[in-house]
């Protein structure tokens, strides 16, 4: 925003151009947006992976009693009217914003595809998805700015994101979650099986995990700076590097791992 000096009464006034035209300043038109929403099913071969790429917009999963992938997404652009993009109705911008959906042996890959030019013409597209599965499929999300919500699904799953938190309920298999900055949050609501794994690494933010109390698995976790809460767990919380927390101890007759990493937040055990 451009800010414009006009000297008079014997000192500086201070304007902040709005409605554009005085002193130079950009004009401001107002934001217009568009909204769609998409549904299509894509067949799964059996044990095939899902995979959902997004750049702004969250991803929500729910495992079910299907045998396809159902899709339903909810594209949006708001358009940031400037000379640029006066003559372009939001809809044709919305037109390009593309969900496709592909399927092969290898399982189903769902990605968000936006233009290249769109930032540059003052629209900033997200698209929103809420997609059923087999329960027991594995999963591959990545979003760059949004959440992850997991709920009902057993398959292994590898989660990736850069701004957003992860949310996972009612899961079972392996878990590798990276979160650049955010939160992870898990709820595993029954006994965690030997060869089960849980890796979680957070840059900045937190990660808790909601385990029955009579679980047993072998925990190292470090958080860099901040603490670790065992919640009640019988296991070892030492200090690391003064201003941080590490544990690796075996809770009960130990089996399954759980691999936690933080730099700059926290660490936070509950018992269910």
């Amino acid at each position: 925003m451009k800010r414009c000096h006009l000297k008079g009464l014997g000192g500086a006034i201070l304007l902040t151009c709005l409605g554009g035209g005085l002193c130079g300043c950009p004009p401001i038109y107002g934001v217009d947006t568009a909204t769609e929403i998409v549904t299509e099913q894509a067949a799964l071969v059996s044990n095939a992976t899902v995979a959902v790429v997004n750049s702004n917009g969250e991803i929500r999963i729910t495992g079910g009693a299907v045998e396809n992938v159902v899709i339903e997404a909810e594209k949006r652009v708001d358009v940031h009217r400037n000379a640029a993009n006066l003559d372009t109705e939001p809809e044709e911008f919305l037109a390009e914003l593309e969900v496709l959906v592909t399927s092969d042996e290898g399982g189903v890959t769902v990605e968000t595809v936006v233009p290249a030019g769109f930032w540059l013409q003052g629209v900033v597209a997200q698209v929103d998805y809420d997609i059923t599965v087999p329960a027991q499929v594995p999963l591959d999300l990545e979003v760059a700015n949004g959440g992850v919500y997991v709920d009902g699904v057993q398959g292994m799953m590898a989660i990736d994101v850069a701004n957003g938190e992860v949310e996972c309920l009612s899961v079972g298999g392996n878990l590798d979650i990276t979160v650049a900055n955010g939160s992870v949050d898990i709820t595993h609501p029954v006994a965690l099986a030997a060869d089960e794994s849980m890796a979680c690494d957070v840059q900045n933010g937190s990660i808790e995990i909601a385990l029955p109390a009579a679980s047993n698995f072998d925990v190292e976790a470090y958080v860099t700076v901040g603490g670790i809460d065992t919640g009640g767990f019988d296991f070892d919380v030492n200090t690391y590097n003064l201003v941080g927390q590490h544990a690796n101890d075996t809770v009960g007759t130990g089996g399954a791992t759980i691999d936690l990493d933080v730099e700059l937040g926290g660490v936070t055990f509950q018992r269910l």
